[in-house]
């Protein structure tokens, strides 16, 4: 071997460890980085609210509701019941991050409920990723042509059945990062020239009763986040999202000050007043 070659066989072996050593920091300084995001919001988590949140009761399939009927996924007439209770107990909102893909005995008993109580159901759809899954009818979609300049857009969808039909729907689809932790969620993911927002601004949009038509605007502050979406109905609240159209989930809250509800108590009417 020549020296000539010598040197250039360095030269590119060189390179490529210097590569390998740059991927390695990269991932490094991520996994890094997502730490110190945890042990942040864990840190801050209950100290910027000082009460119990009350404005959302979260509902539990628990094991002493599992024990009384059965296991998860319930009959549909079960969860007819269940949406009719909580309407009974005067729930302004039912949000469910359950789907219901398929039909199965009993769907006329939950299309009822849900037509009779103010519902946001939840849909999936995939991103980043090679499934060709199509199962029932996405609902909710909203009429965004630039949809796909600024969020991802979805290869396939797991939807509920086109008999089970909410008063609003929003996708619960997450964005794993590399370690397998949901930090960020998508606003709103793109699907055949529609825009489907997610599960939580589809339910402020039904709580408000006014529809869930968002506007995107560009941040240029220096402490202000890449980009921000504003509801067209709703003035005064903006939703911070990043590059990749994504919201960080800000995890304020402890788990233990979110109000809970066995929901054994709410289908066999032991809700306590005040709920």
């Amino acid at each position: 071997m020549t020296k000539s070659l010598r040197h250039g066989l360095a030269i590119v072996v060189a390179g490529l460890v210097t590569l390998i050593l740059v991927f390695l920091v990269q991932g490094s300084f991520e996994s890094l980085g997502s730490a110190m995001h945890d042990m942040a919001w864990r840190s801050l988590s209950g100290r910027a609210q000082q009460h119990s949140e009350r404005r959302i009761i979260v509902v539990n399939i628990d094991e002493a509701s599992i024990e009384a009927y059965g296991p998860w996924p319930w009959p549909r007439p079960v969860m007819a019941k269940l949406v009719q209770r909580l309407n009974e107990q005067g729930a302004a909102l039912e949000i469910f991050d359950v789907v219901f893909p398929s039909a199965k005995p009993g769907d006329a008993d939950l299309t009822q409920a849900l037509a009779a109580s103010p519902t946001v159901l939840a849909q999936i759809l995939a991103i980043n990723s090679d499934e060709t899954i199509f199962r029932g009818r996405l609902q909710s979609g909203l009429d965004y042509p630039e949809c796909k300049q600024y969020f991802d857009s979805a290869s396939a969808y797991i939807a509920n059945d086109e008999k089970i039909v909410g008063q609003a729907a929003g996708h619960i689809t997450p964005r794993v990062s590399s370690d397998g932790s949901v930090r960020k969620m998508p606003a709103l993911i793109c699907y055949q020239g529609k825009a489907y927002a997610a599960l939580a601004l589809a339910a402020v949009a039904k709580g408000a009763e006014v529809a869930p038509a968002l506007s995107y605007q560009r941040n240029s502050g220096f402490w202000e986040s890449f980009a921000s979406l504003q509801y067209r109905h709703i003035p005064g609240i903006q939703i911070p999202v990043d590059a990749a159209g994504d919201i960080l989930l800000p995890w304020w809250l402890a788990r233990e000050e979110m109000v809970s509800i066995s929901a054994k108590a709410v289908l066999q009417g032991e809700v306590p007043p005040g709920f």
